[in-house]
């Protein structure tokens, strides 16, 4: 007992694919990890090379004392959905370590992971810091990733702004997947990811900012390969993509796109789950309504759903592929002074305006703007239909205390129009 409190169980995740050269030295370095309390689950996504022919070949003689669980895919399912399915049928760790068929873990890395995770009060994620190689494995430093070294951590900042940090990044994640470990919780709590985005560590990082948070420390326990067949450097060529179910009503089960439109894709498909995943944290009030973070997360989609439309140019799509099909806020406007007129005029599409609360009883049941007004009791019992409650009005912090503390309502529902409209 004593023993599975002081080593908690630790998942090492190490995802494979067409990594033939470099699989062996990876699969040693999991193997030779010195962590006692280890599952080791090493997936192939249907390589078409020796890699997993390899991974059988080194296990084959390995009698150590960890965990060891072994996956290749039928067919490829491309990294989101790989990584979906390997953390749904195979991981049992608390504590979920990355690793890539091209990456060289130093012993003690997953140990140092643990004492940090544990020291901290296990926090959503724990980052490390990286040796970068080449492909004959030759220490280099590249100028990409100088820029995650120089770039402010957003585990030293407040969670909201980490999260418009975050938004507003080209390199929105300031630690390189493979220096990243998760507590499993991060997926579980968000449950599967319904777009599959094939960049899983931005998803995952995206989703333990919304939980909390992480700890970062300096020391380099991966040596991380960087060449031409990284996946971020890979050269994208012209392809028929399948399409999550999700979208599948407005683009079909299949789209044809070339590099471009398959770099925008991806990023699409990231970007609409970080969506979807910010409204289910409100919605289990791990975080509030952010008016500057909500309107940049929309403007993403909106931006990039218009790049894939021009590259899609098929009338029909493009009809149907619009914002409103993004699942915008189902929003109550609170207040019908001029406050309100102004934020009416003006909104975001992302704000889907439904109906209007006032304190005012002479205002109850009738419309403002072409919605109806609401009391603030009726509105705490629609309130498990309702995304959010903007306060257009200039006593927000009086409005809020009677939501919360009189009708019950939830404070993560809650958001204050911005000083603008005042």
């Amino acid at each position: 007992m004593l023993a599975s409190i002081k080593y908690p169980k630790v998942s090492f995740f190490l995802m494979t694919y067409q990594q033939e050269s470099f699989i062996e030295e990876a699969v040693f370095s999991v193997l030779n990890q010195d962590y006692p309390n280890l599952q080791i689950v090493i997936s192939d996504d249907a390589s078409e090379d020796a890699t997993y022919s390899r991974v059988l070949s080194v296990l084959s003689h390995y009698s150590g004392p960890h965990q060891i669980v072994t996956n290749q895919n039928k067919k490829n399912l491309g990294i989101g959905q790989h990584f979906a399915y390997v953390m749904e049928s195979f991981v049992e760790g608390d504590l979920v370590v990355m690793g890539a068929g091209d990456d060289v873990s130093l012993s003690n890395r997953v140990s140092r992971i643990v004492e940090e995770w544990l020291a901290n009060n296990k926090p959503s994620f724990v980052a490390h810091d990286l040796f970068e190689i080449d492909k004959q494995g030759v220490t280099i430093m590249d100028k990409r990733t100088r820029q995650y070294a120089l770039q402010p951590r957003f585990d030293q900042m407040p969670m909201e702004l980490a999260l418009l940090e975050y938004t507003q990044n080209p390199y929105p994640v300031p630690y390189l997947g493979a220096a990243l470990a998760y507590d499993r919780m991060v997926y579980t709590r968000f449950s599967t990811p319904e777009l599959l985005p094939s960049y899983e560590d931005h998803m995952m990082y995206f989703r333990a900012l919304i939980l909390g948070g992480g700890v970062y420390f300096s020391e380099k326990l991966v040596r991380y390969r960087i060449h031409d067949d990284n996946f971020t450097r890979k050269k994208l060529v012209h392809a028929k993509v399948e399409v999550p179910s999700l979208l599948s009503p407005w683009l079909g089960s299949y789209i044809e796109l070339n590099h471009e439109g398959l770099s925008n894709y991806r990023l699409f498909l990231l970007e609409f789950q970080e969506w979807l995943d910010y409204k289910k944290g409100v919605y289990l009030k791990l975080i509030s309504i952010n008016y500057n973070l909500v309107y940049l997360l929309w403007e993403k989609i909106n931006y990039r759903r218009e790049l894939i439309v021009k590259l899609i140019g098929n009338k029909n799509s493009v009809l149907l592929f619009s914002s409103a099909n993004f699942m915008p806020l189902r929003t109550v406007l609170f207040g019908t002074g001029n406050v309100a007129v102004k934020v009416m005029k003006d909104i975001s599409d992302v704000f889907n305006v439904v109906a209007v609360c006032d304190n005012d009883s002479k205002k109850h049941g009738q419309f403002f703007l072409g919605k109806p007004v609401m009391s603030p009791d009726l509105l705490k019992k629609q309130e498990e239909e309702i995304d959010c409650i903007l306060v257009a009005s200039s006593f927000f912090f009086e409005i809020q205390y009677d939501l919360i503390h009189i009708y019950n309502v939830s404070p993560a529902k809650i958001c204050r129009a911005p000083i603008v409209y005042l």
